[in-house]
């Protein structure tokens, strides 16, 4: 059980630098609070009081807050409103989810009518609502209301509740009897304050059963993390195997990165790194068909497309734009082209592109010619030079 203490609110009213005495709104919903105490000495300029989800049974100890404008209550043990009388402030409350019964309606609303500034009220969820006219109900109890359940009290609703008062009333009593006449145990489930209460009295029990057990030594783990499991193995440098397997590849730095292997007689890779980082915090180490860099703890592994010599290879960043670039000798050079061949192959390399510059020219002129059908060209007329008149 959480009981309201000085210490509890203080902390609560960080917004107004836990200064109490000028505090207009505080937040205690979820701490399991039982019983409403303090605040109406604490705080007595409040003006909105939030205490949903708790364990709180009954409305009491709120006389004092003659400012409070908004109580909210949902989500509690209340089983009956009660002592909210001298609240002359009181515009909405909120008693969603409570345990408000068919036999407390009556009196709650006597309870609520010196709220005379009372226009907002909440009750759905209590077994109030099971009444089917409950709501012309309250109504006629509570003619100050604006608004149920978050629907607006209209004009035909107030006539109607004020002309069927009488009637309204005889069905609730006869509804209060017959509810009393039933069965209590032939509910399946019990649903009641005082269950709610247990329940959570064991929940808290057990939660502090495993922080007793964790202070006492017992120190708690939660369950590994596939995911996590994964990266951290992923973060680990590789090393070579000696059974000739290739370690997965990775890109931990999201790093863009190129390999060039025209060369014949090398293979260069290019990973662009970031121009300012500092060398010291990038480690190649190249392997015959892979290679290694962390750079900045993070991992890049990548497969070569041929076996390399990496006792031969060199590393350089660039000055411009500080990429790395690895430059790996190829375990097997490839054989140099007789300079005949490499002449015939640049011979008709340049003709196949005089060739391909050809037909892209005549194809663009068929398409000037589809385009305009109508253009055709046509001889120019010869004149005579004495037909045209002197100029003065």
């Amino acid at each position: 059980m959480v009981r309201i203490t000085e210490e509890l609110v203080r902390r609560r009213a960080e917004h107004n630098d836990g200064v109490l005495h000028s505090l207009r709104e505080v937040t205690l919903h979820q701490f399991e609070i039982e019983r409403i105490e303090l605040l109406g000495t604490l705080c007595r300029h409040l003006q909105i009081l939030y205490l949903q989800n708790n364990l709180i049974g009954r409305i009491e100890n709120l006389h004092r807050l003659k400012e409070l404008e908004y109580l909210n209550l949902a989500v509690n043990n209340v089983r009956v409103i009660e002592n909210l009388d001298r609240c002359e402030n009181l515009r909405k409350l909120d008693l969603t989810l409570n345990f408000v019964g068919l036999d407390a309606l009556g009196p709650s609303c006597a309870n609520l009518a010196p709220c005379t500034n009372l226009r907002e009220l909440y009750l759905m969820g209590n077994p109030c609502t099971s009444f089917p006219q409950w709501r012309l109900y309250v109504i006629g109890r509570l003619p100050q209301l604006e608004s149920l359940d978050g629907a607006d009290v209209t004009k035909s609703e107030r006539i109607r509740a004020r002309q069927q008062y009488d009637a309204l009333q005889a069905a609730l009593d006869d509804a209060i009897a017959a509810e009393a006449a039933s069965n209590p145990g032939a509910s399946l489930t019990q649903h009641t304050p005082d269950a709610r209460t247990e329940m959570y009295r064991e929940m808290a029990a057990s939660r502090d059963a495993k922080h007793a057990g964790r202070q006492d030594g017992g120190e708690f783990r939660p369950p590994p993390d596939p995911i996590k499991a994964a990266q951290q193995k992923l973060s680990i440098p590789e090393k070579d195997r000696g059974d000739g397997t290739l370690p997965t590849q990775r890109n931990q730095g999201r790093w863009s990165f190129r390999i060039d292997d025209d060369d014949r007689a090398h293979v260069t890779v290019v990973v662009d790194v970031p121009r300012y980082l500092d060398t010291s915090q990038i480690d190649v180490d190249p392997h015959p068909l892979w290679i290694q860099a962390v750079i900045k703890g993070k991992i890049i592994l990548l497969h070569l497309p041929v076996e390399v010599r990496p006792d031969r290879a060199v590393v350089q960043r660039v000055t411009t734009t500080g990429a790395l670039v690895i430059k790996l000798p190829r375990a097997t050079p490839l054989a140099n082209r007789p300079a005949a061949q490499q002449r015939q192959e640049r011979q008709h390399a340049s003709t196949g592109k005089a060739v391909r510059f050809d037909r892209i020219v005549a194809r663009r002129r068929e398409a000037d010619d589809d385009d305009h059908p109508l253009l055709v060209e046509r001889p120019v007329r010869d004149f005579d030079e004495n037909e045209v008149p002197p100029l003065e």
